[in-house]
């Protein structure tokens, strides 16, 4: 094979077929034709006298010799972008980029309303792909060039990761307006003798509040545990347990709420982006509108502990 002989904007096309496995998806993403794809792929094959990818129920899978290639050619797609976006200006008005965001549903409750008026102002074209990548495995998805963001908890630190602290949570404890601890101030006791909802992406192991509780020698009474804070505040809507969390979802999902009536540290989060996207004009001015997002949040301003 002749490096010379191949046009770079193949490889470009390959790597968005090894993604998405499907020539109409790589077609949308790349703002071609479908055929314009499919020739695309038709001359690299010749090119490197291998079919690359083959079809499937479940797409168009990719050969041995894909499966070499593709770290390689997304190692020099990379290398190449970062060229570029240091020296060129992103113009966001006229930009239809694909960003593709890390969150979890707190992140994005939180984020996203306040986010996407400003994207959608600045920058109609612009697209936000959000879902949640497991913290032990960002590097990896960042590695890949399958992230450009990422909004998560503290980290292992990677040299391939930079990261940015966003501003603390402080947590409450919600519950329907009806409950019968709804008017008054929430003791300690009132706390541990009442059924509690914990949110939590692990099977097992406490979390932060449960932490801080043990650590004072008290213990909650949890009688569901599930992964996802939104259906659990309808549950809470529905029920009369009680469900720990950040202010700004509590007051986002128009929950009464109080303060804890015991210390707990607040929930720290980060904003991480991979090294390589460092001066990438692109990736500097969305970490720049997210950020700008969490200014002026109520839920930011500290809550008044109740006796």
């Amino acid at each position: 094979m002749d490096l010379q002989r191949i046009d770079l904007n193949l490889l470009k096309v390959f790597a968005i077929l090894y993604e998405e496995q499907s020539t109409t998806r790589a077609a949308e993403r790349l703002f071609l034709s479908q055929p314009a794809v499919s020739n695309a792929l038709r001359r690299l094959r010749e090119e490197l006298q291998d079919p690359l990818f083959v079809r499937s129920p479940q797409g168009m899978l990719p050969t041995p010799v894909s499966l070499r290639l593709i770290e390689p050619v997304r190692d020099a797609l990379q290398l190449l972008n970062q060229g570029l976006s240091s020296i060129a200006e992103f113009d966001a008005s006229q930009s239809r980029t694909r960003f593709r965001i890390s969150m979890n549903d707190l992140s994005a409750s939180l984020v996203l309303p306040r986010l996407m008026p400003a994207i959608r102002e600045q920058a109609p074209g612009v697209q936000l792909h959000c879902y949640y990548v497991k913290r032990p495995e960002l590097s990896t998805a960042f590695g890949r060039h399958e992230l450009d963001l990422a909004i998560d908890t503290p980290v292992a630190k990677s040299a391939q990761l930079n990261s940015l602290p966003l501003p603390a949570l402080d947590y409450v404890v919600a519950m329907r307006p009806q409950h019968s601890l709804a008017k008054a101030p929430l003791t300690l006791e009132q706390y541990l003798a009442a059924d509690h909802i914990q949110v939590s992406r692990r099977r097992r192991g406490h979390e932060l509040v449960d932490a801080a509780l043990e650590d004072q020698g008290h213990r909650r009474r949890v009688v569901l545990r599930m992964e996802h804070y939104i259906p659990a505040a309808e549950i809470v809507s529905a029920t009369d347990c009680l469900l720990t969390l950040p202010l700004g979802l509590a007051q986002q999902l128009n929950l009464k709420h109080h303060p804890l009536p015991f210390p707990a540290p607040a929930l720290d989060l980060r904003l991480y982006w991979h090294t390589a996207n460092d001066l990438d004009a692109s990736n500097q001015w969305l970490r720049q509108k997210l950020l700008e997002s969490f200014e002026g949040a109520s839920w930011l301003q500290k809550e008044s502990q109740q006796p």
